[in-house]
């Protein structure tokens, strides 16, 4: 606890404030955004590898302290009082040290998730394209007001946590807005025995909107997948893919997953500046990775704005119903509690499976 302590105290008061606030919305580059967070990710991982060590050393001097209690009681001798009230002095004093170092604790899709994000940005749009974020790396078991509900006569309360929304635009052009949240249910009942249980599932939710310049791309004609929508504008295709994934208890989504809608959108169209493919070979139209890439910009009827992707803010409109149309979620709920993500706005809303 001593060693997360100073590590703590060798960071910038930036890094400090994000990682006692863990939210921020800004723009950056992407570069920028990597050499910030990186040590705040690196803060968390050694928090993290030395927390559960800190909580052993307090279950130890817990056990200590009532071992030398029973010891005063039943010697009498008033020298050995000086132990346990020395040792319940120094388990008190560690607790408290271990519930401000837990504060800190920031949410694994910070390390996990958003940071291989950002390298794989690196890769698609350049170290130097401007990335607009929105993000909140809190414990959501914490910090969301869960909705509760009986099924069944099993409890179950629901957590909606929203840690990423961005937008980025592409080395070959393209545009990209994305929305990372999950679903967190907790599960409680009481089986035909009595006997009290839990569990936890989890729902992984993205949204990639992918707006495609005509200018590089032109429609294979494939079917859309089921989770895809498409709509064609004057100067490009407007993809928009929802993704979901459940798992038992909680955990990240993984960056894998996540490129794999990306990959799906990409392989709806063909790059008109490559030869002709091998019609007896299947094709996958890769993801932009190459600095030579066409840089196109697309107009505001495009992606929404104009000079794409220096917007100095990421509003919480992403996550609107103003920015997204109805068709793009299966429902909406309002939420009022994320407003710290964004002082423009005051609602942010998820997408339900």
């Amino acid at each position: 606890m001593a060693n997360a302590k100073k590590f703590y105290d060798g960071l910038s008061p930036q890094e400090k404030r994000f990682i006692d606030d863990k939210t921020m919305s800004t723009t950056w580059t992407v570069k920028n955004w990597i050499t910030f967070l990186q040590r705040a990710s690196a803060y968390d991982a050694y928090r993290d590898k030395h927390a559960k060590g800190s909580v052993a050393m307090i279950v130890l001097f817990i056990i200590l302290t009532i071992i030398s209690s029973i010891a005063y009681y039943q010697l009498q001798d008033p020298l050995i009082i000086i132990a346990p009230t020395s040792l319940a002095i120094i388990t008190v004093w560690l607790f408290m040290r271990m519930s401000t170092i837990k504060s800190r604790d920031l949410n694994n899709y910070l390390r996990l998730f958003f940071m291989p994000l950002l390298n794989a940005m690196k890769d698609l749009a350049g170290e130097e394209a401007k990335l607009s974020a929105a993000v909140d790396f809190r414990d959501p078991l914490r910090n969301v007001k869960p909705m509760a509900s009986k099924v069944s006569g099993r409890n179950i309360k629901t957590y909606e946590a929203k840690y990423i929304a961005a937008k980025i635009l592409l080395r070959d052009g393209a545009y990209l807005e994305t929305v990372v949240a999950d679903d967190i249910k907790e599960i409680s009942y009481r089986n035909p025995r009595g006997k009290y249980k839990s569990k936890m599932k989890t729902v992984h939710h993205y949204f990639q909107r992918l707006t495609l310049p005509k200018s590089t791309y032109k429609l294979k004609g494939l079917k859309l997948l089921s989770n895809m929508q498409m709509e064609e504008t004057a100067d490009g295709y407007v993809f928009k893919l929802k993704g979901k994934g459940k798992i038992l208890n909680y955990d990240v989504l993984t960056l894998k997953e996540y490129m794999q809608g990306i990959k799906n959108i990409y392989n709806q169209v063909q790059n008109i500046n490559e030869p002709p493919a091998d019609l007896n070979k299947p094709v996958n139209t890769p993801l932009p990775n190459s600095s030579n890439a066409p840089v196109n910009k697309i107009s505001n009827a495009g992606v929404g704005g104009a000079d794409a992707g220096i917007d100095p803010l990421l509003p919480a409109y992403m996550m609107s119903s103003d920015y997204f149309d109805r068709n793009d979620f299966d429902s909406m709920r309002d939420r009022d509690d994320m407003n710290r993500l964004s002082d423009d706005d005051t609602k942010m809303n998820i997408f339900d499976s």
